[in-house]
Parts: C-alpha cells; structure tokens; sequence
C-alpha cells in the first residue's frame, strides 16, 4: 500500500513533520512526496535514512521532486536531529526552559528573523520532549500578543502542559499589555529564579 503527502509550498519544518507524522501513523508500505526545493529534498531524505527507512527514488520534473521512501519499520519513528531545535530539544533530556528574548531569531533580516521564530515555535509543538517552560522578554513578548502568527501554536503549547510566562515590564514599555493573547503576565524576580535552577536553559532571539 502506497500513501502520498504533498509537501509543495509548505515552509520549513512543515513538510519533514508531515512524512515525520505519516510514519507515526503507519499503515502502508510506501510513501511518496512532493516537494518543490531542495532544502526539502535533503531533510526529508535525511529524515528517512536517520529513522531507518529506505529510500527508493528520488526524481524531478519541472522544478518538483518526488521522493519515494519504503516504510522498513511499520512502526512509529521518531524525529531525527534535522536542525539545531531538533537537536537542542531531541537530544538533551535536561532541557526544560526556552527563554525567548527578541521577536525575531537572529539579526540580519527581520523578516527571515521572523519566519524562524515562527518556525521554532511551530516545530516545540512538534516535539516530543517539550519544555516546562517558555519565557519571554524584550521584544520576545511581541510573539504572545495581538496579530502574532505563531498564537495557536502557543495555545497547543501551554494545552500541552507548557508553562508561557511574558515579561509585564517588556509589555508595558512596548503599550501592548492589553493586547497579550497567551500565557501568563510574570515578573522578572518569577523569571530570574526559573533562569537560576538547577534546569537548563536554551536562549533563542
């Protein structure tokens, strides 16, 4: 039995998490996806050889590539070490507190800075060692506002268990207070101690 997924347009991670999903959910003997880059070519093919599949074909026409992976485990798979959130929260088991503390990640262009926070947080929901807690501070606290793209991904978060704590401080001084749409208003003394346990930190901005 063969199942397909089609992986075009979708933005990284999406199209790696859905073969990473149909594997979990088993029940066939192929899988054929499609994909139009090669980011998405090398991650899933990855993703395959790493979890102990195999792959069949790998084929491309007219910009699009089809990637054909025989299911070897029939079994539910685990996501491999496909980028540097993977490995920070699929490796380390000690790993319990994320502190956000720009709306973006990096700092060249805010708009790639803005689609890599978004795909961060997309990829926690993915994961299956999640954080206990996730803080956010500076303009970090413009993720859990009003407009923010990655709000529903949050709601999944804390109804996953996950603790969302935002800096007051950061949320008055940008005047968006009232506009908070998840998690709970902290304060930097709640802060500071989580910071200062004995649980490890992963700074992300």
């Amino acid at each position: 039995m063969k199942k397909s997924i089609d992986g075009r347009s979708l933005p990284c991670p999406q199209p790696v998490i859905k073969v990473k999903q149909a594997f979990d959910e088993g029940g066939f003997g192929e899988l054929e996806i499609l994909v139009d880059n090669k980011a998405a070519v090398e991650n899933i093919t990855r993703f395959a050889e790493n979890s102990g599949h195999s792959i069949l074909s790998v084929s491309e026409k007219s910009n699009i590539s089809t990637i054909v992976i025989e299911n070897l485990a029939n079994e539910a798979t685990t996501l491999p070490e496909t980028d540097t959130t993977e490995i920070i929260m699929g490796s380390n088991p000690g790993v319990s507190n994320i502190f956000i503390n720009s709306s973006t990640i990096g700092s060249g262009e805010q708009k790639l800075g803005d689609k890599l926070m978004e795909a961060f947080i997309y990829s926690l929901t993915e994961m299956d060692k999640k954080p206990k807690h996730i803080l956010f501070m500076n303009s970090g606290v413009k993720v859990t506002v009003e407009g923010s793209v990655s709000l529903e991904n949050l709601r999944d978060l804390e109804k996953s268990g996950v603790t969302l704590l935002v800096c007051g401080a950061c949320l008055d001084y940008y005047g968006i207070k009232d506009k908070l749409e998840v998690g709970k208003v902290s304060n930097m003394y709640e802060i500071t101690s989580i910071l200062t346990s004995d649980s490890n930190t992963v700074t992300v901005g």
